[in-house]
Order: C-alpha cells, then sequence, then structure tokens
C-alpha cells in the first residue's frame, strides 16, 4: 500500500510543491517514517495526527542532535507544525488542524477549515472539509480542488441561510429592541 501511495503522491507533487499533510502521514517506528517520507516529492509541512507516535521519536531526535532532519525525496526538510494553525489561500484565511472543529478563527466571518480525522465519517460542518485521502481516491488535494470546493459550499451555505432569513415584516414589533437596547457582542473577533 505504500508503494501505491508514494506513486499517486509523486504523481501529484512536485519537488518544490508545498504539501500541508494533516495528520496520520504514516504509522510505525520513526525507521519506517523516514523510509517513507524520503521517497514523497516535496516541501512536506505536517500537523501531528493521533497516529503519528513516530514523531515524538523524532523531536527527541532532533533535541539532541539539531542536525538530526528527515528530508523527503526533493532533499526538503520535514517541518513540523503546530496542532492547530492557520495558513493563506487566496487571501483566504484556512485554519488546519488533524481533528476537526466547530468552531475556528474567523469561522463566523467566512474563513475556512480543513481537517483529516475522520475518514468521511462526520458531515461537514459550516466552511470546513475533510481532506484526508480517502475522500478522494487516495490522492491529494491541490489547493484548486478546495478552492472549487469551498467555494461551491459557501454558495450552497448562502442559499441555505437565504432560504431560512427571517424578514423583519414576519417579527413582532415589540421582540426587535431599540438601537440603545442591542445587545453587546463581546469577545474575539
Amino acid at each position: 500500500m505504500n508503494v501505491a501511495l508514494t506513486e499517486l503522491w509523486n504523481a501529484d507533487v512536485g519537488p518544490e510543491d508545498v504539501v500541508h499533510h494533516l495528520g496520520d502521514l504514516c504509522f510505525g517506528a520513526l525507521s519506517s517514517a523516514v523510509r517513507f517520507i524520503s521517497r514523497l516529492n516535496g516541501k512536506i509541512k505536517i500537523t501531528p495526527g493521533n497516529h503519528d507516535y513516530w514523531l515524538h521519536d523524532y523531536e527527541k531526535k532532533q533535541r539532541a542532535d539539531s542536525s538530526y532532519i528527515i528530508q523527503s525525496a526533493s532533499g526538503h526538510s520535514l517541518e513540523v507544525m503546530p496542532l492547530y494553525h492557520d495558513i493563506r489561500i487566496n487571501s483566504k484565511i484556512v485554519t488546519l488542524c488533524h481533528y476537526p472543529m466547530r468552531s475556528w478563527k474567523a469561522s463566523y466571518y467566512g474563513s475556512w477549515h480543513l481537517h483529516g480525522h475522520v475518514h468521511r465519517q462526520v458531515a461537514p460542518w459550516g466552511m470546513s472539509m475533510d481532506v484526508g485521502i480517502d475522500q478522494n481516491k487516495g490522492r491529494l488535494y491541490s489547493e484548486g480542488d478546495i478552492v472549487e470546493r469551498m467555494e461551491g459550499l459557501n454558495k450552497a451555505n448562502t442559499e441555505e441561510r437565504e432560504n431560512v432569513s427571517v424578514h423583519m415584516s414576519d417579527v413582532p414589533e415589540d421582540s426587535v429592541p431599540s438601537d440603545d437596547t442591542l445587545p453587546l457582542r463581546l469577545g474575539d473577533t
């Protein structure tokens, strides 16, 4: 199976392409991970998943010897990312995490969330997307694939909100607060 996955990966990923892998890259010991990753193209940035036990040993080795690195087939050092972090795609904030979340940075303002972990077992929430390879016939999603899917999801979510919106004419007048009694929104924005 590793051979097939490696072939699919390398068919889609060039030597200079950046891959944000959202966890569970490989099972087994550090030596197995090194062998597997050394056959993969690209600049690999891994967000740890719950099955990436080998990362603990990798980080220990790195603390003991800072020159110890895992390299991709392209010669790029593996970069271990925080468990939760943001990137930008076409100026859109995108939160990356191995696990699906119900709320993330700027989620109420149209940001996106990409995750793995659930193997198609959990329905999407808001502007989130399961980017596990089992969702895509063993292939990684390209940035274009993600943009197309998320823009489609945004359109569907917008249409759904429009279909269930309440018009002010449908609300009894005594239930609408005046401007000076509107609740304040406190917290992070």
